[in-house]
């Protein structure tokens, strides 16, 4: 059987293409179809990839029946996974995936949906099915009335006031600008109103009485106009999902929205969803993705009903009462075998009712997990535990949370105490806080009291006054403090990137004393504690840095202190010869793209000429010498008697660039420009104008008609050696060309996009805490020569390198033309780039003699950020942006966030320590966080197969143009194990001592987290043993209570459900 033809289904690895077949081969190709397919594989194991590889079988096989429009409808929780899986998914190679903000906008984004062969459309269910809010948004209403104005013949003033809801002064303006919509929709949706004489009849008298705009509305009409309203969105939606004709739905996460899975008549969110999953059409199949597909463990106590949700899940995929009451008499059968099992010898005759589970279960679902493929079935996980020993600050801290608890009636408060410091100044919505507002807010004895309490806990508040002097700061929380340890000794603060894995020369300067250095990923229950981490910890990031730059300066002037240095400087105004500032220049050559110095001196090429890590003094000498041999030629004579010529830095960039190649002078006059903003942000029109006139400087250099004037400085090979080996734009062109082979060096679309990842670069280099620290005590005044000095010693060619290599496959870049792939992540290391400051704001609680006054104040946050705010719909953007910084080795370090709606995404680029400040509830919610950083080729992965491998497997090859990284996993992937799948190398790969994923648990000694652990530790070795079984705690705690926890898990491991993908039937 052809699946589909490459290259669709050629990414896809051993174990992923298996469940592709499999599925496909149950939904199209058995005699009883699974309409409806559940793929459950553990988390991180690319279960997107295996829906674009079913995407692209099923396409190839309903083309080959004449299926002449295929519809894939994508659904997922939030448009946080869209935006990362869409690209993933799309196989046509072009733009075709429609991702409106919900369904009813559908006919604003699909014209030509009737005509396309094949379309794919992306919404999330919270803003499709749900039309909880009646009256929706105001582009929704935007769109109904351009629709009908034209249709019904009602008063058009009366159907926009109709339609207005909250909408401000500006509606009538807005309502009656054009929108460009699909008229077919139109039509539907106008025909469903007609067919509804109920809905017909309250547009035309509803209309009469808005359309004096005189008169008064009642309570009963305005209802009434709430009520219409929310019929014509459900309306429209139902039209939006009529010109749909789905071949294939794709629920991603679904365990998010779960509630469309049920029955209509008890969920009305679920009707329209029952409808799409169940139109007429019998080549529609459902695909449902998801690691956690229901809870499998539940504690009594928890609110939700995980069996019945269980029940439920398996219903909508067996789509059979008959079937669904055989899996459940199964499942009693097996619950009633393990009860009665006295030993282990009891459990043999489990083997034909577990057959039968997995046998019924296969039908319609399968999982693959990758505990498996480790050699001490492990997963690649290790646990750490330090000690978190308390402190007289955490005292100090619990005694004012408790006291003012009690004072206000909110007594409990260890678990506040244990989570965050400071928790009067960064708790924002909490009771405790609420209580605390509305008591200083009144005057009397209950005020006093509370006044008292502040007054003589001063100890436990943040002063604004400390943070003005950068003062350090007592953490007053265990977990806190050990962040602000670890943050010293691992010498992190000094960096503004991660070294990478595989480093081309040995690291120097502040890279030279850190050691096995990841991201941090946190989680925590707590919506308070992102905020106190993030805010904690970047304050003292830059207090150090501070310090450490032998500056004194205040909080609020760090941007005055140390300004942006990385910048053109001249006025517009002056003539031509007032633009000779040498800083201004050597900015220029940081952006140049030149590729004669990417060409002579790659240090890829030499680095592993040996197969050894050279010193960074011995590659520059090399590339001094190459540098100097090319140059001598260029340098006129009668020059040796004349003062050295700062000028030779830049000019002879363009000399060696002109002796090269003649088309570098039209590129600069035309693109150079451009290329630094990329065409995604203005730039401010004095900005623009100081560029061109530097610019003139170098074309007039490139025509001859400037030239130095005096010799050349002693150190200028040793410059442009620099330039060559760590110049940003010269890093920039070497990386994107290693993912882009097939372009020329020189190439148009390869030289913009360096320039663009350069631009990013030195914005980096530009912010006042790069520049503390990259400026530190040093007394020299050229900061782009301490810049170059940085990049080199942090070995930004290998870093980008590694960084590319990575987001050639996390864009979904691998079918993409080479222009495409240079331009895709050259915009995507720009985003991670140019990511701003956020600013977190605590309250100051200031005590006066009968008052308490509450004010917040800003903190900047860049080593650690919040992932997520309060108000998750108004901060999309944000996340996509932090997200990005976070997958790339730049700031953040540190990502603090709640547990919430972080399913399905990736965080694992860069990191492989995930800390539970507060434990999660269990085991599944344990897989769920970690499960965020084990992922296809993480930091740990490369890391191992970096050091198991090393320059010595890239020796003797040619280096430009080749991807160093798909060199070292093809190795990798050789010189594996026999019998193992393809999650070795690239989701396990282990060495001796080598990197693992660390899951870092923070219990507080003697507290009740550390029974809690146990009790979690204890599950997860056995919980997939009671896979689909109520009350599975109970049945947990009898296995080992009856057999012991050692033997229990032996126990476990034999007699777990398993659910792997099998192999084609044998003929």
């Amino acid at each position: 059987m052809t699946l589909a033809p490459p290259p669709a289904l050629t990414g896809l690895k051993d174990f992923q293409r298996r469940t592709v077949e499999y599925v496909f081969r149950r939904m199209y190709q058995e005699q009883e179809p699974a309409r409806r397919f559940l793929v459950a594989d553990e988390v991180g194991l690319g279960k997107t990839l295996v829906a674009r590889g079913l995407i692209a079988s099923i396409v190839d096989h309903l083309k080959a029946k004449g299926v002449e429009r295929i519809d894939v409808i994508y659904i997922c929780s939030n448009a946080d996974i869209a935006r990362q899986n869409v690209s993933r998914l799309n196989i046509t190679g072009r733009s075709a995936f429609f991702c409106p903000e919900r369904l009813t906008l559908l006919p604003t984004r699909v014209r030509d949906l009737q005509t396309n062969s094949l379309n794919f459309i992306s919404f999330t269910p919270g803003t499709t099915f749900n039309h909880g809010h009646r009256t929706g948004t105001k582009r929704e209403r935007h769109l109904i009335y351009q629709m009908l104005r034209s249709r019904l013949h009602v008063s058009p003033n009366g159907l926009a006031r109709l339609l207005q809801g909250n909408a401000g002064d500006g509606w009538r303006t807005e309502v009656n600008s054009d929108l460009d919509f699909d008229n077919g929709i139109a039509d539907t949706f106008y025909s469903a109103i007609c067919a509804s004489s109920t809905i017909s009849r309250e547009i035309i008298e509803l209309c009469a009485i808005y359309h004096d705009g005189r008169r008064s509305i009642h309570d009963e009409q305005r209802q009434r106009c709430l009520q219409l309203v929310g019929n014509l969105r459900r309306l429209l939606a139902k039209s939006c999902l009529d010109a749909l004709r789905p071949n294939l739905v794709i629920l991603d996460e679904f365990q998010r929205f779960k509630d469309l899975l049920g029955d209509p008549e008890e969920n009305p969110v679920a009707e329209l969803a029952q409808e799409l999953f169940n139109y007429p059409n019998p080549d529609l199949r459902v695909l449902l993705l998801s690691a956690t597909p229901y809870k499998m463990f539940a504690r009594d106590d928890e609110e939700e009903d995980h069996y019945r949700d269980f029940l439920q899940t398996m219903g909508f995929l067996l789509d059979s009462p008959a079937s669904l009451a055989r899996l459940e008499e199964d499942l009693r059968m097996f619950r009633r075998a393990l009860q009665a099992a006295g030993n282990e010898d009891d459990f043999e005759g489990l083997a034909t009712i577990k057959n039968s589970v997995e046998g019924c279960l296969r039908r319609v679902m399968c999982r693959t997990e990758r505990i498996c493929a480790t050699t001490r079935r492990d997963a690649m996980v290790v646990e750490k535990r330090p000690t978190l020993p308390l402190a007289a600050g955490d005292l100090a801290d619990l005694r004012l949370v408790d006291a003012v608890g009690r004072e206000v009636g909110n007594p409990d408060t260890l678990e506040y105490w244990k989570s965050s410091p400071y928790l009067l100044n960064f708790m924002k919505d909490y009771k405790l806080k609420q209580k605390l507002r509305e008591r200083l807010t009144t005057r009397g004895t209950e005020t006093n009291s509370i006044l008292e309490i502040l007054r003589n806990h001063p100890q436990g508040l943040l002063d604004k006054k400390r943070f003005a002097a950068y003062a350090a700061l007592e953490p007053a929380n265990a977990r806190l403090r050990l962040l602000f340890q670890e943050v010293v000794d691992s010498g992190l603060w000094r960096l503004l990137w991660l070294p990478p894995s595989l480093p081309y020369w040995r690291p120097e300067g502040a890279f030279a004393f850190v050691r096995q250095a990841t991201k941090t990923l946190i989680f925590s229950g707590w919506n308070v504690v992102p905020d106190a981490i993030a805010t904690m910890l970047s304050y003292e990031v830059e207090r150090l840095m501070v310090r450490e730059a032998g500056r004194k300066v205040a909080y609020d002037n760090l941007a005055k202190r140390f300004q942006i240095n990385l910048r053109l400087k001249g006025d517009p105004a002056k003539p031509q010869f007032a633009f000779r500032n040498q800083a201004s220049h050597m900015t220029l050559a940081l952006l140049f793209p030149s590729t004669t110095l990417a060409a002579l001196a790659d240090p890829l090429e030499l680095a592993s000429t040996t197969g050894k890590c050279p010193l960074l003094a011995e590659v520059r000498a090399i590339v001094a010498q190459r540098i100097r041999e090319r140059l001598e030629p260029l340098v006129p004579s009668g020059l040796e008697d004349a003062e050295p010529d700062s000028d030779w830095y830049w000019r002879a960039i363009i000399f060696l660039e002109r002796d090269n190649s003649h088309l570098f002078r039209d590129w600069c006059a035309t693109h150079w420009s451009s290329a630094r903003t990329g065409n995604f942000e203005d730039e401010g029109p004095d900005e623009s104008d100081r560029f061109g006139r530097f610019l003139q400087s170098w074309l007039r250099t490139w025509d001859g008609v400037e030239n130095c004037t005096g010799r050349p400085p002693d150190d200028l090979c040793e410059i442009l050696a620099d330039i060559a080996l760590a110049g940003p734009a010269v890093c920039a062109l070497r990386a994107l060309h290693r993912a882009s082979p097939g372009l020329k060096l020189d190439d148009l679309t390869l030289r913009n996009s360096a320039v663009f990842v350069a631009k990013g670069l030195c914005k980096q280099f530009n912010s006042p805490e790069a520049t503390a620290l990259v400026k530190g005590k040093k007394k020299a005044s050229n900061f782009w020569q301490q810049v170059l000095t940085y990049c080199a010693e942090g070995n930004l060619q290998a870093l980008l390198d590694e960084q590319v290599h990575v987001l050639r496959e996390s864009l979904g870049l691998l079918d993409s033309t080479d222009e495409q792939t240079a331009k895709g992540i050259a915009e995507e290391l720009h985003t991670a780039l140019s990511i701003r400051t956020s600013t977190l704001r605590p309250d100051e609680i200031r005590v006066r003699r009968d008052r308490a006054v509450i004010d917040h104040f800003p903190i900047r946050c860049h080593y650690a950020m919040r992932f997520g705010e309060r108000e998750e719909d108004k901060s999309v953007a944000r996340k996509e942006a932090v997200r990005s910084a976070f997958n790339s080795p730049f700031r953040p370090f540190v990502l603090a966030s709640t547990s919430v709606g972080q399913e399905g995404l990736d965080f694992h680029v860069w990191c492989h320590s995930v800390v539970h400040w507060n434990l999660p509830a269990n085991p599944v919610d344990l897989e769920q966080r970690e499960g965020r950083v084990h992922r296809y080729k993480g930091h740990a992965v490369r890391k191992n197969v970096a050091d198991a491998f090393g320059l010595n497997a890239l020796a003797g090859t040619s280096t430009l143009g080749k991807d160093p990284w798909r060199i070292l996993f093809e190795q990798a992937h050789a010189t594996r194990n026999d019998g193992c799948n393809d999650l070795v190398p690239y989701w396990i790969f282990e060495t001796e001592g080598g990197a693992k994923v660390e899951r870092r648990i923070l219990a507080i000694p003697y507290s009740r987290d550390e029974g809690r652990y146990r009790r979690l530790q204890r599950s997860l070795a056995l919980y997939r043993m009671v896979f689909g079984q109520p009350r599975q705690e109970d049945l947990l705690e009898y296995l080992i209570s009856q057999f012991g926890p050692d033997q229990a898990s032996h126990i476990a491991e034999r007699w777990s459900i398993r659910l792997e993908p099998p192999g084609p039937p044998q003929r």
